[in-house]
């Protein structure tokens, strides 16, 4: 047993401790609610049924036994106590638990680790104890005012699950084969409603002031609720790919979680390493005794993603959204809608979808035929090779090589025709062609001289993928970049003077 599951346990003891101590010195079970004791004894019910079955240790059937007999010894309080359950306010606790129950349960059914009574009944009591606290806190925040034991419970019962979460993660690093997703999910999710009782609860604290919650926090827990909800919804149903602006710049950033996040393994030659940098990052200051040089490794470790490389592809995107809202509004007239004028804006960025559909497309079937090697024609086309560390086939050679992004500057500077390659240009010229295609002219500019007035605002060439290409060679990764994707983000790109 770690230290962070044992100070989670101690803290979920001590949460109980203080409920039952509050009941047992007022004998008022005043600002709890009674549907989330029955919540909370139902998960433990659920989750210890193998009780006298499967036996870990004494100190796992002495908890077991604790958590089962101080939830229903609350609830029986609450309901059958003559003082206590005269304290219990009927009238605040109205939340319709049963939802909870039957959403729980369909969600434990169709999602378990495998599909056997005792793994479906775990599953549930893990989902039902990711919301049982809903009731409470809809309670609380109704009330307004929260009394200093009441605060302290809440509180504690947060805390443990937040310590559990890291629990979880130092045994995932620690333990071969350690898989427990679903309470990682479900332990976050759970953490997250209390994210506003935490807030006002720090603030009290902070203040000496008795805790209050805001009137319309029950309205924030229910857009989370519903947010998250939606939001797997879409992931499971597929609605993503209907929209095509959606998916425009989905690649780009799942790049980024992937490279962060990623538990794939692999060998470079010092044994096996995470890929994922921010994983990668606490497995080696987790493992390794010299802290300072795990760091080191971890910002800077070459042919696997780092955390230097996260955080300048984070800080470019920012960057770039920042300089997407810079623009010079120029006045155009149609000459065949007389009266009819407007701006026309001239971007530092210009985006656009369709490019990079049918950029994409291209490429990928460039891709595809090259790698059937065997004649002059294929070999033009594009030369392939296994990578030395990740063994995925990189381009070498033809023309799949000329338009992948140079791997660094390094590869610039022994093949500046690849770099060369690499930047098509795009002139103020074709953006004039495209006024007179669409009869569109400046007040007081001829024709002739509207050329020449693009050329104050729009720089002689205009670059396309330049800013791509530049922050994609400072932020590779193992013969792939972070930045791969991101002309979904800014694909069609004026670099105008301002």
């Amino acid at each position: 047993m770690n230290v962070f599951r044992l100070a989670g346990d101690m803290t979920h003891l001590a949460s109980i401790l203080i409920l039952l101590l509050k009941i047992y010195a007022t004998k008022s079970c005043s600002g709890i609610s009674l549907k989330t004791q029955e919540l909370y004894a139902l998960v433990f019910l659920a989750r210890y049924l193998d009780l006298f079955t499967n036996f870990i240790s004494v100190y796992n059937t002495v908890m077991k036994l604790v958590f089962i007999g101080s939830s229903l010894a609350i609830v029986w309080c609450m309901r059958m106590h003559k003082m206590v359950k005269r304290s219990y306010n009927k009238e605040l606790d109205t939340f319709r638990h049963y939802f909870l129950i039957a959403g729980c349960l369909m969600l434990a059914l169709l999602v378990n680790e495998k599909f056997t009574f005792q793994e479906v009944l775990w599953a549930f009591s893990i989902y039902l104890e990711a919301v049982s606290m809903i009731p409470q806190l809809i309670l609380l925040q109704r009330s307004g005012n929260v009394d200093n034991l009441t605060g302290q419970y809440v509180f504690l019962l947060g805390a443990y699950r937040a310590l559990y979460i890291l629990n979880w993660i130092y045994r995932y690093f620690t333990e071969p084969h350690f898989s427990r997703w679903i309470a990682c999910v479900a332990g976050l999710v759970q953490t997250a409603l209390y994210a506003d009782f935490f807030y006002y609860y720090f603030i009290s604290w902070k203040n000496n002031a008795k805790l209050q919650l805001p009137a319309n926090g029950a309205q924030k827990l229910m857009a989370i609720l519903i947010a998250v909800g939606q939001a797997v919804a879409y992931v499971l149903s597929g609605m993503m790919v209907v929209s095509v602006n959606l998916v425009s710049g989905m690649p780009f950033f799942e790049s980024i979680i992937w490279k962060a996040f990623s538990p794939t393994t692999i060998n470079s030659g010092r044994g096996a390493e995470f890929e994922g940098a921010i994983i990668a990052l606490f497995h080696l200051l987790i493992t390794r005794t010299d802290k300072v040089r795990a760091l080191h490794e971890a910002f800077y470790r070459q042919n696997l993603p780092n955390v230097t490389n996260l955080l300048a592809a984070v800080l470019i995107f920012l960057i770039v959204v920042y300089f997407q809202g810079f623009r010079v509004v120029l006045p155009v007239r149609s000459k065949n809608a007389r009266g009819q004028q407007g701006p026309y804006p001239i971007k530092l960025f210009y985006t656009s979808n369709m490019p990079i559909i049918l950029h994409s497309a291209l490429v990928s079937n460039l891709y595809f035929i090259s790698q059937f090697s065997g004649n002059f024609f294929v070999n033009t086309l594009g030369k392939w090779q296994e990578s030395e560390y990740s063994g995925q086939s990189i381009p070498v050679g033809g023309l799949a090589y000329y338009v992948t992004a140079p791997g660094s500057l390094v590869d610039m500077a022994a093949n500046p025709f690849h770099a060369l390659f690499y930047l098509p240009e795009y002139s103020s010229q074709k953006l004039g062609f495209k006024f007179l295609e669409q009869q569109m002219v400046m007040p007081g500019h001829r024709d002739s001289n509207l050329q020449k007035e693009l050329n104050r605002y729009i720089y002689c060439r205009c670059i396309r993928r330049h800013v791509h290409w530049c922050l994609d060679c400072s932020g590779r990764f193992h013969g792939s970049s972070w930045l791969r994707n991101w002309d979904f983000a800014c694909c069609y790109n004026h670099l105008s003077v301002l």
